[in-house]
């Protein structure tokens, strides 16, 4: 198996283990606009990103993968005011860094190639009013090492 899906599937235990069984995962990840949200508006997914190589090494091969990690919710809307939309916002924000330390400690589920987990950069929060969804983003690197030869 390579790094990559060791990383990966790592990374997906670790979302799981992190916001529980509260979450359903998400049907469509690269196109969230694919998702209906019925019945279940808590939901995540994963996807690799961009990749990086660390040049240096002659008998190792570093890369650094990146990951995007996206986290929903649904709101109910008042004519009071969006309390629940910025509420339920730092929830789910909370709920990306919980994430992002489980994978930091367990380092990504492959302790024997993930070197490091770094560059957590999270988005503005995403609003979809129509459909009453609120999108968070986080994007971080996972540098492994596989040795040549």
């Amino acid at each position: 198996m390579s790094n990559i899906s060791t990383i990966f599937a790592g990374v997906k235990t670790a979302v799981t283990a992190s916001v529980g069984s509260g979450f359903a995962p998400l049907s469509h990840v690269a196109d969230l606009e694919k998702n209906t949200f019925t019945g279940s508006e808590k939901r995540w997914g994963v996807i690799p990103a961009a990749a990086t190589e660390y040049v240096g090494n002659t008998s190792a091969n570093t890369i650094a993968q990146g990951f995007r990690l996206i986290l929903t919710d649904g709101f109910v809307t008042s004519e009071y005011g969006d309390s629940a939309v910025v509420d339920k916002s730092v929830t789910l924000m909370g709920a990306l860094e919980d994430v992002y330390k489980h994978i930091i400690l367990t380092k990504a589920g492959a302790p024997g190639v993930v070197m490091f987990v770094g560059n957590f950069s999270v988005s503005e929060v995403l609003v979809w009013w129509e459909r009453k969804i609120i999108v968070v983003e986080a994007t971080f690197d996972v540098r492994s090492q596989t040795r040549l030869g």
